[in-house]
């Protein structure tokens, strides 16, 4: 007896046949829609598709570099802020120059004092000259340090002296500003001891180990908001406190911190720019046409302007004064004819729109103020 064929192998034949027929159709409505997402993807402006981050590699070590994203509403996020600014371009500016105080080296008590030890033949020994060691501004106040007379000698905004302020030991280091009460801070720094000058009054605040663990030369700086008393330390690139609130941090918990409103430097890969870093975190760069050989000092004054002194590499006679509105991003330039015979740890300090500079030759001690009256 012949056998019938199994009916539910074509059934099966069927059933196989139209899956392939179904998925076919998928596959080309699949591929439809993909090819019609990449056209609308590409017709997207280039921001609107840069909603995502690139890493780039330098040094070995990948940087994320953040891409802005689209908003709801069609606006860049704030991660296009954090893509670092152009280098600014410095332009000229206008100082109004005033002598303040120029005399004769140690030639009555409103002059500056100086001690240069001289040789047989009357010459000078290089590198033995000391003169005054720091300078601020405090309330409407000009008070300079005056090591080689053990005092601190104040004068008015004309340069007229105001007060003589004699101070015990003879190794003063800086001198810093306190400005809740415009007292002066003065640093003894090989006898470890702290002195406050407030009112033509002085005490000595606290014994703190400084000639053993902190470099001579180094600038402190005082940070109101904290109370804190602290020490750039250069190799660390940080600030190092000193005191707290009067008291003398232990050296064992002396962590370098960012105290200081600003800071900066050359950059070793490329001389010729200068780049400031703040307090909060930004970071400004200033492009010039020539290398720079050296960032002599760096201040804020009270309107948040930063005022760099620097030389040029070829030209280090002539001192360069630079200020920086990090608001308006703006850089003014101009040359100071100043002359430093002596080493110090502050030749400047800000005034009330400018800054008061403590120069000087081998015969006379000056009192400079360079007044800001814009650029041309």
């Amino acid at each position: 007896m012949k056998q019938k064929p199994f009916k539910g192998r074509e059934m099966r034949q069927r059933d196989s046949f139209r899956s392939r027929m179904i998925t076919g159709i998928l596959l080309v409505v699949i591929s439809g829609v993909i090819v019609l997402s990449v056209k609308t993807f590409s017709s997207r402006s280039p921001v609107e598709r840069a909603e995502f981050t690139e890493v780039e590699f330098s040094q070995g070590r990948p940087a994320v570099t953040p891409r802005p994203t689209l908003g709801r509403i069609g606006k860049t996020s704030e991660l296009q802020a954090a893509v670092p600014a152009s280098p600014l371009t410095p332009t000229s500016m206008h100082l109004i120059r005033k002598v303040l105080l120029d005399k004769k080296w140690n030639s009555d008590s409103d002059a500056l004092g100086q001690t240069a030890p001289r040789a047989d033949d009357g010459s000078v020994r290089d590198g033995s000259i000391v003169g005054p060691n720091s300078v601020a501004f405090a309330g409407d106040s000009i008070y300079v340090l005056d090591s080689s007379r053990n005092r601190l000698a104040g004068y008015d905004v004309t340069g007229r002296m105001i007060s003589s302020v004699a101070l015990p030991g003879t190794s003063y280091g800086d001198l810093v500003v306190d400005p809740s009460d415009s007292s002066l801070f003065v640093i003894d720094h090989l006898h470890d001891a702290i002195y406050k000058v407030h009112g033509g009054e002085v005490s000595k605040i606290g014994s703190v180990p400084l000639k053993e663990n902190i470099s001579l030369g180094l600038k402190f700086g005082y940070d109101a908001a904290s109370s804190i008393l602290y020490v750039h330390d250069y190799e660390l690139d940080g600030d190092i406190p000193l005191m707290i609130n009067g008291q003398p941090v232990p050296i064992d918990d002396r962590i370098a911190q960012s105290l200081a409103p600003v800071k900066g430097d050359f950059e070793e890969e490329d001389r010729r720019n200068i780049l400031l870093k703040f307090k909060d975190g930004q970071e400004l760069k200033i492009a010039f046409d020539q290398p720079v050989q050296c960032v002599e000092e760096m201040v804020m004054d009270g309107q948040g302007m930063v005022w760099v002194l620097y030389t040029l590499e070829g030209d280090f006679q002539m001192r360069r004064l630079a200020r920086v509105d990090p608001v308006r991003r703006t850089v003014g330039v101009a040359s100071l004819d100043v002359y430093f015979l002596y080493d110090s740890v502050r030749h400047m300090t800000p005034s009330g729109n400018g800054i008061v500079v403590v120069a000087g030759d081998l015969e006379r001690g000056r009192l400079l103020s360079f007044e800001y009256a814009g650029t041309f």
